[in-house]
């Protein structure tokens, strides 16, 4: 029987490396005790016969698919912020471990997340999963717990194997960042109290406006981008509108700069606003000022987590340190600016608040954080012999 134009057996490799079939399983599934000459001269039979091996033969001796499933709750699917830099990471960092990934999401009509994982978990076509967090996880968690399923979850907190950003610490960078360009009626479109992240979030700027002394300013709603439209209309079109907001995720913050746009309110002359995260799919968000983390080694690390897990080792918990990116959407507010503004001009968009003297005719700007602009812009500045009651608009 001619062999030539069939795929290359384990067998095969075995006879040209001179060893036996087991030894060949050994070295190529990285088990037993080989000699590192032995080991070489199979890989080098294998690669020359391009063997693979059989991904069900491994199944049946090993127990394991070698595929990690990525849960992604109908929640999130739903509102199209999916985590793009983390799926990217947790790709990379699988084909280096050689495993597979697939995308496990039930459909938004079927609300228990719990039988569905069963189902999966039955039928043994993932070795271990990764969790994107929302409020209905918990018992999903409990679940692939007790079935000794091994996971870990993106967003989520104790009790749980966790990788997470610290979400309080970046709600308090963004509502810093716009109480020192001077704003004061900052509001927060948070979102829904269920959600773990939203809430934290929330915490982040409570803790930061409380501490110059506001009071926290907060509507409560989806974690959407038409959510985010319908809320900024509502706060745009009152009486008393802010001059800053802040939105719990990207969706939302992309829903409230359609809305200013959309009414005519330009960002950032007469609204900044400040987003989180960069998971936007579809959208372009370069010109938006957000905090963010880093995804793609977020994804990694979770991959590596996860696959620890899964070969019974220990794994320690991960919270990281956001960051915050300032770009276009975020300026000083429009009581600095006089009517001779000029929308050509670059906004103020880092360092200390500018804050002006009551004095008439005079104007007190203090020294500037490092790395930040010192130089009062030209705009700012009354005309030549103009004094301070000639522009109201600066006055706090």
């Amino acid at each position: 029987m001619d062999h030539r134009n069939r795929p290359a057996r384990i067998s095969d490799v075995a006879k040209l490396a001179g060893v036996s079939t087991a030894t060949v399983s050994y070295v190529l599934n990285n088990r037993g005790s080989i000699s590192p000459e032995t080991a070489e001269r199979v890989r080098r039979a294998a690669e020359a016969l391009h063997y693979r091996a059989n991904a069900q033969g491994r199944f049946l001796v090993r127990g394991q698919s070698e595929t990690i499933g990525v849960v992604v709750p109908p929640s999130v699917a739903s509102t199209g912020t999916l985590p793009t830099f983390v799926m990217s990471g947790l790709i990379r960092a699988c084909q280096r471990a050689g495993y597979h990934l697939i995308v496990l999401a039930p459909e938004p009509s079927q609300h228990d997340l719990v039988s569905y994982l069963e189902g999966v978990a039955r039928s043994r076509r993932v070795d271990g999963m990764v969790l994107i967090y929302d409020a209905d996880m918990e018992a999903a968690v409990r679940f692939l717990e007790d079935e000794q399923v091994p996971c870990v979850v993106y967003g989520g907190e104790p009790p749980y194997v966790w990788y997470n950003v610290d979400n309080r610490q970046g709600a308090w960078l963004a509502t810093e960042h716009l109480l020192d360009l001077g704003h004061r009626r900052i509001v927060h479109l948070a979102g829904p109290g269920s959600c773990q992240t939203a809430q934290q979030r929330r915490r982040g700027y409570t803790e930061a406006m409380l501490a110059r002394g506001l009071a926290p300013w907060i509507t409560e709603g989806p974690m959407t981008q038409s959510s985010g439209y319908e809320r900024t209309y509502e706060l745009l079109t009152s009486p008393s509108r802010p001059s800053a907001i802040f939105a719990v995720n990207t969706a939302v913050s992309l829903g409230a700069w359609q809305c200013a746009g959309d009414i005519g309110i330009h960002v950032p002359r007469q609204l900044s606003i400040v987003g989180f995260g960069r998971e936007a799919g579809a959208f372009d968000a370069g010109f938006l000022t957000t905090v963010e983390h880093d995804g793609m080694q977020a994804g990694e690390r979770l991959a590596e987590m996860l696959i620890r897990r899964i070969h019974g080792e220990e794994v320690l918990c991960e919270r990281v340190r956001p960051i915050l990116k300032v770009r276009e959407s975020t300026g000083v507010p429009a009581l600095y600016q006089t009517p001779r503004t000029n929308p050509g001009e670059p906004v103020l968009k880092a360092g200390r608040p500018l804050r002006c003297c009551l004095r008439p005719g005079a104007l007190k700007h203090p020294p500037c954080a490092k790395g930040s602009i010192s130089m009062i812009p030209a705009w700012f500045q009354p005309t030549s012999g103009a004094s301070m009651e000639k522009c109201p608009r600066l006055w706090l």
